[in-house]
Formats: C-alpha cells, structure tokens, sequence
C-alpha cells in the first residue's frame, strides 16, 4: 500500500487498483501490438517513409556535417591517435548521406542495412523517440504536478511530506528549484552525450546482426513479445547489480550521489545522473538485451519506449502503475523506489524484486510497509 493511500477505505482502494491494473494492461497492449501490426498491415511503405525521414531530418538539422567529429576529438582530446581511435564509430561522409545540393536525402531512395544512410535513421530514431517519449511523459506529469488536483493528490501521492516546491520553508523550495536547473543541465549533458553513443551502439550492433532497419526482418508478434520479455529480464539484472555497486563507498559520492539529490522524486529525476552513471547504469543495461537477441531496430525503439515508462513510474511520486509488471510475481512495487529514495535503503531492483527478495535488500522496505500498516 502507498503512503498516501492509508486512508482510504479498503473497497475504494481494491477498486481503483482494478481500474488501474485493466487501464495499464490495455495500454501496454496497445503500445506494444499496435503501431506493430499497423505497420506490417501497411506492406512497408509507412516504415521506409519513417526510416528515411530520420536520414532526412538528420541532413536538414545539417549535424551530419560534424559527425566526422574530427575537429571536435582532436580539441577535446589534443591527439591524433585519439581521432583515429574515434574516427570507425563515428565516420560518416557526409556527401555520402546527404547526396543532394540541398542536404537532404531523398525520401524514395531506400535505405539499405550498413549504410551510411542506415547509421544516420538508427542514431536519429532512437535519440527522437527517447527525446519524444520522455518529453510527453514529463509533460503528463507536470500537469498533475501543477494542477495539484485533490482527487489525484489524495488517491495516488505515495510521500506524506507536501511536495518540495509546496513546501512551507522557503530554504526547501528554493532548493528545489536549484536542483531543478541542475537537472535540466544534466539531461542537456547527457542526451547530447547519448547521441554520439548511438553511433557506437550502431556499430557495435550490426557486427551481431542487430539493429537492421529492413522490413524484410521486421519482428511479427510472437518475436516481439518474446524479445521484450528477455530485454526486460536482462535489463533487470545488471540494473539491480549496478545498481548495488553504484551505492558502494566508491561511487556513490562520486557518482550515484547526484540522483540521490531527489530525496522526493519526480519524473525529470528519472534520469538525472552523473556521466558515468548514466552511460554504465542505464545505457548499458538498456541496449545488452537488444545486443544480445540481434533485434531489430523497431523492437529497440519499442523496448526504448517501455523502459522510458518504467523509470517515469518509479520516480513520478504517484502510485500510478503505468505497467501491468507490478501486478505480475515479483513485480517490483511503485513505492519501493519512492522508499529507496527517501531513506537511501535497498530496493535496487528495476522491473522486478526478485533480486532484492533473493539477496535481502528488500528488507528494509517491508519494515517500513509494516510499521505504516500497525
């Protein structure tokens, strides 16, 4: 049970859980199965038109002029060994790509798997659907955030505690909005950084065979479903274990301690992180599944999407299950990461609590649950 939900009546409660587990489940289907289907339906068209606007939009923003990142490195770096070092990541002549005089790739030229053309739809997509998606999420939660409306605020807020920026010390809310430009540096620093790691995640992925952007091999259901379940399951094992190493004596001051600013998360904080954290800690455990299964670059954008809603719930402030996995065996509760937060205890694990039930990090959670409950 939430913090924020104690006082409600025991049928209330039951019911709108229902509500919210039939709500959830429709629209995991939804995202998962939906887009999927239409596009196979289409015969292609909508997906060669998709691929090939992100090569176009990529020539029209005119980055692909810098992505030899020759220049940038040698700056950065001061080394000539260093660009050579960089340049098979991240290489890309932009003649090649853009073709035309005016910079942009034509939308009827298909764009074919290794390719120059390839590499710049794969690095687009997934930093516009990451940008995309996290940006509609926090949107959604800014306004529950600002309209404060007592129906929701009574019913889902998980804290006792008003939110930061309501506080009645103004020493608290200035500190919130502090910590909120810090943040949103942050998120500037890190998709910039995700950005070039796209490239290498590209690379890295078509020497296993994944990451292809041809219909031909685009994933029918039960490949999908059944890859979504492996990513998820590998992305919570090493996401529980970096999790653990990350609370360690010798990263956490150094490096998980800037998440940890949010002693009363919300969405934005989802990825609020350090560097190093969020290339190793997030990055890494999201794209191992898809690196290991040679998925294909629809499944990875999908599996992107669902991993985005994920964190957005765990850090959101609400019990607002947006995904039915809480409901499943092990699922990890909303709260345990709102707990996790405000005490810095246990409670590591990702989509599941299997690990924090097997290795006893769960425990203190489930006093706090058993206090609030006597």
């Amino acid at each position: 049970m939430a913090v924020g939900t104690a006082s409600r009546a025991p049928a209330a409660s039951s019911a709108v859980a229902l509500l919210n587990h039939v709500l959830s489940v429709l629209s995991t289907v939804a995202i998962v199965l939906g887009p999927a289907a239409y596009l196979r339906a289409d015969g292609g068209a909508l997906w060669h038109s998709l691929v090939a606007g992100m090569v176009r939009f990529g020539c029209s923003c005119r980055l692909v002029d810098v992505m030899s990142l020759t220049e940038l490195v040698k700056r950065v770096l001061g080394s000539e060994s260093a660009v050579d070092a960089a340049r098979p990541f991240f290489d890309v002549d932009a003649a090649n790509v853009c073709g035309g005089a005016d910079g942009a790739w034509p939308a009827d030229v298909p764009v074919e798997d290794d390719s120059a053309q390839a590499q710049l739809a794969f690095v687009y997509g997934i930093n516009v659907v990451h940008w995309v998606v996290f940006a509609l999420l926090n949107l959604g939660l800014a306004v529950l955030y600002v309209g404060q409306f007592p129906a929701v605020e009574r019913a889902f807020k998980m804290s006792e505690k008003p939110w930061p920026w309501l506080s009645p010390r103004a020493t608290e809310r200035a500190a919130f909005w502090r910590l909120l430009r810090f943040s949103l540096g942050s998120l500037a620093f890190n998709y910039g950084l995700s950005f070039f790691q796209a490239f290498g995640m590209y690379r890295l992925g078509r020497a296993r065979g994944a990451f292809s952007l041809s219909f031909a091999q685009f994933p029918d259901t039960a490949t999908l479903l059944w890859q979504l379940a492996v990513c998820v399951l590998v992305e919570d094992f090493l996401f529980y274990w970096g999790h653990r190493f990350l609370h360690t004596r010798l990263l956490y001051t150094r490096v998980h301690k800037i998440h940890h600013k949010f002693f009363h998360p919300i969405g934005i904080a989802s990825e609020t992180a350090h560097p190093v954290e969020y290339a190793l800690g997030n990055v890494l455990p999201f794209i191992a599944g898809p690196l290991l299964l040679r998925s294909h670059s629809y499944t990875t954008f999908l599996w992107l999407t669902l991993r985005l809603i994920k964190t957005a719930e765990a850090h959101c402030g609400y019990d607002l299950p947006f995904l039915p996995l809480v409901t499943l065996p092990f699922g990890n509760p909303v709260d345990a990461h709102q707990y996790h937060h405000e005490v810095n205890k246990g409670s590591f694990g990702s989509f599941f609590a299997f690990y924090d039930w097997l290795c006893g990090t769960d425990i203190p959670y489930k006093n706090s649950l058993a206090k609030k409950q006597n």
